[in-house]
């Protein structure tokens, strides 16, 4: 079911751009996901935290893109990305994917939790669990946990808009 004219069902080309931006950006992020010994299962909870998004944009139902409810978070996954890539800071830099990722589905005030969570994948988690004297083996389990946890939450908002649209 569709709702309107199908170019108000995808996201602006706006967009897209900041994502492709963004992925450019943190191109090392793939490399430190798979290679630090306190970012172990890092992909894994990187993809456990997108499969709401990727759940929203394949479940049937309404997808109105006519407000474009995601904009606040793509300009700040543009500043972000301005930001980081002038201070070299691959913090911003993945936090700009964040945003980007978030900027993909219908936004709502609830989904907060869920983008704060990305924490769970984001390299300076690992840098500082390591900091507080915590064990490479704990905070994997503390990530795997956490991003099942996240992802049945998203999970849920995307049941319960699909169920009832706006």
């Amino acid at each position: 079911m569709t709702s309107g004219p199908a170019i108000l069902n995808r996201p602006p080309a706006v967009l897209w751009g900041i994502l492709l931006a963004a992925l450019w950006q943190a191109a090392g992020l793939w490399a430190d996901l798979r290679h630090s010994p306190y970012l172990a299962g890092g992909v894994a909870a990187l993809l456990l935290w997108m499969l709401p998004v990727a759940a929203w944009w394949v479940w049937p139902g309404p997808r109105p893109w006519r407000r474009w409810p995601g904009q606040l978070l793509a300009w700040a996954a543009l500043a972000a990305l301005a930001l980081g890539a002038t201070g070299d800071l691959n913090v911003l830099r993945h936090a700009a994917l964040a945003l980007a990722l978030a900027a993909l589905w219908n936004w709502r005030p609830e989904r907060l939790i869920w983008l704060a969570g990305a924490v769970v994948w984001l390299p300076a988690a690992g840098w500082l669990a390591s900091r507080c004297g915590l064990s490479a083996e704990m905070v994997m389990v503390l990530r795997w946990g956490a991003a099942v946890t996240l992802a049945a939450a998203g999970m849920y908002s995307v049941f319960q808009e699909k169920r009832r649209p706006l």
